[in-house]
Formats: C-alpha cells, structure tokens, sequence
C-alpha cells in the first residue's frame, strides 16, 4: 500500500485561511480543499492576483490544492448554476487543481423526471466543459445506495463525472461503507474521511475521525484494492482543529 495523501477541508477549520493553510502545512497534510461558494474562494471574489498569491503562498509551503467543492442542492436556476460552475472550472485550473467536488444531495429515482432531468442536464453541461480540460467533477455521495448514484453517473455520459465517497454518508444510511467501495470503485476520484455514529434510533451524529463506526481499515484496503492514489479529505467536526486534525492524521497514516 502506498503513502495515504491527506487534505483537510479549509472551511471546516473554521480559522482565518493563512491560519488554515500553515497548520496544514505544520501537521504534513498534502493539500487543502477549498469551498466555491461564497467567501474568500468564489470564483468572482478570488481576482487574478488574488489567485497568483495564493499559489505561491501554497507553493511556498509545499501544500497543494487537492480540491474545490460546490453545492448543486437547491437550485432555483439550473442555466445560471451551469454558467457559474464554468468559472469555478477556470478557477480550478488556475489553481493548478484538475478536481472540483460537487454536491447534488440524494439522486431522485426515475420517476421524478423533472429533477432528475435538471440535474443529467446540469452534469452533462459541467461534464462537457470540465472535460475540455481534462479536469474531472466528482459527485458527493449522499446517504442512499450507491446504486443510484452510479445509474446517475452513467445516464451523465461524461468520463469528467466521477464520485466522492462519502463513507460516513453510507454508515449513516444504514447501508456497508466497504461494499459501497466495490459498487463505485472504478469512478471514486476522491474520499472523503469523515466519521459517525448511527444510535439504535437510526439518528446519527458526525463525530471526529476514528471515533465513529465508519471501519477504516477495511475501507483503505477496499480502496487499495481499486488502485486509488487520491486525496482523504478531512473535515473537522469540533472547535480544536489542530487536535481533531492531528489525532485523524494519526488513524489514516496507520494504515
């Protein structure tokens, strides 16, 4: 098994961005992911110079930009989600990043044609364009089987579209966070490390990584065994980042 690449959602941190980036940097994670959707990351806020400073501010300490991420729930206006996700694109490559996560929330079944249509016709649009620069767009997956976000991924039609597996998502479905790896293996671009307990009410609380039920020893082996080489995205649940941060860093570099 080769060396695990560890990132950390900024956002989740929740310290000023530099602050975010040098303890990164001080606990010898790879890379930082970065939310596209209001603040110091949006596209229409981050200027051209902006972008370089960031670059050599990360280049400096040897951190890169595993991702970013946008949200696709809710949507009043699918054209304009679709233009805008075209700068967050742009915003992408400038960061020298190729991967961009998306979350669409629960794929509806097929019956439910007129969602189900706006999202294909979103994903085939952002897929298109990502593709024109070999950057890829993985899909979050939400608490349901894995199933139907592959019968979505597929119905897309674009190699840009791939999967970011949520493991906690599945656990607190209910459902075999490891199964899942074999159902979606081929198109898992990036992993989310995330953690939680599901009560015997089937009520779930998000807790810090290696605290939870989501069994990742067997999961990073899954994972292996589909030659994955992505980033594990941390997300940090409580106040003291730099201790939650450290003590998940400890249980994904035994492995």
């Amino acid at each position: 098994m080769g060396c695990i690449r560890t990132a950390v959602s900024l956002e989740s941190l929740g310290l000023a961005p530099r602050e975010g980036i040098e303890l990164a940097r001080r606990l010898g994670l790879d890379g930082v992911e970065l939310a596209t959707d209001g603040g110091d990351f949006a596209p229409e806020t981050l200027s051209l110079t902006g972008r370089r400073h960031l670059l050599k501010f990360l280049a400096d300490r040897r951190v890169a930009v595993a991702a970013l991420n946008a949200d696709a729930r809710n949507l009043d206006d699918v054209e304009q989600f679709a233009g805008r996700f075209r700068a967050v694109v742009d915003l992408a490559i400038g960061l020298h990043t190729a991967g961009i996560e998306l979350r669409i929330g629960e794929v509806p079944p097929e019956e439910s044609t007129d969602e189900r249509d706006a999202l294909l016709w979103i994903a085939r649009e952002i897929g298109s364009y990502a593709a024109n620069y070999a950057a890829w767009i993985a899909v979050r997956t939400p608490p349901q089987e894995p199933e139907r976000l592959k019968e979505f991924i597929e119905a897309a039609g674009s190699e840009a579209i791939r999967v970011s597996y949520d493991p906690a998502a599945q656990v607190a479905a209910g459902l075999d966070a490891v199964a899942g790896v074999f159902e979606l293996g081929r198109v898992i671009e990036y992993v989310r490390a995330n953690d939680v307990v599901r009560h015997d009410d089937g009520n779930c609380e998000e807790v810090p990584l290696g605290t939870g039920t989501v069994p990742y020893e067997r999961l990073v082996n899954a994972l292996d065994e589909h030659n994955y080489g992505g980033f594990y995205a941390i997300g940090v649940t409580g106040a003291d980042a730099a201790d939650e941060l450290a003590n998940a860093l400890e249980v994904l570099r035994v492995f």
